[in-house]
């Protein structure tokens, strides 16, 4: 599968003072400039800080765990063949314990689950299934059941159905990877 290089659509916003206020609120790269992503929903500043707040609680305030919730991105980002989503999320699933050969699988659209742990194999069949139909067979709800309680069950939805709508907007706007977002791109697609 390709992976088209975006077409810049949206360019970073000219940052007013109500912009500015919501930049302030996210997360700086090491130079202290923000990432595109951000500065990109700076043209609706009020979105961008109720995205910020919204998408935050996965990282800060997640029932699910961080490297459960990270196997569950990066496959939303390969499904939907999302750059700049892969480029965002690799050192965010490095930290959180996703090995390079589960990065590898987990890249692999398809049925083929080789190279995945039993759970990683759940996440990626229930993140498949939800990006192609929006449901779950009856199966594959018991055995997410039997693995993750209610609040987790609701994250996990609502975590595959985020991601999926940021890919989106990340695809469509042309949002453009920083520099070090493309160097480890460049390592896996």
């Amino acid at each position: 599968m390709t992976w088209p290089d975006p077409v810049n659509r949206i360019p970073p916003a000219v940052i007013t003072d109500e912009a500015g206020q919501a930049l302030a609120k996210t997360p700086t790269l090491p130079d202290g400039s923000q990432r595109n992503i951000f500065t990109t929903l700076a043209w609706h500043p009020l979105l961008l800080k109720r995205f910020n707040a919204f998408t935050g609680t996965f990282m800060r305030f997640g029932t699910l765990s961080a490297r459960d919730r990270e196997v569950v991105v990066l496959r939303v980002a390969a499904t939907t063949r999302c750059r700049y989503e892969l480029g965002q999320h690799l050192p965010i699933a490095a930290a959180a314990g996703v090995s390079e050969p589960t990065v590898t699988a987990l890249l692999r659209v398809g049925d083929d689950r080789s190279g995945l742990s039993e759970g990683d194999a759940l996440l990626v069949d229930t993140t498949d299934a939800v990006l192609a139909t929006g449901t779950v067979d009856d199966d594959l709800w018991s055995r997410l059941a039997q693995r993750f309680d209610e609040p987790q069950l609701i994250e996990l939805l609502v975590l595959i159905g985020t991601y999926r709508m940021v890919a989106d907007l990340l695809n469509v706007a042309g949002v453009q990877l920083e520099p070090d977002m493309k160097a480890e791109v460049s390592q896996w697609i």
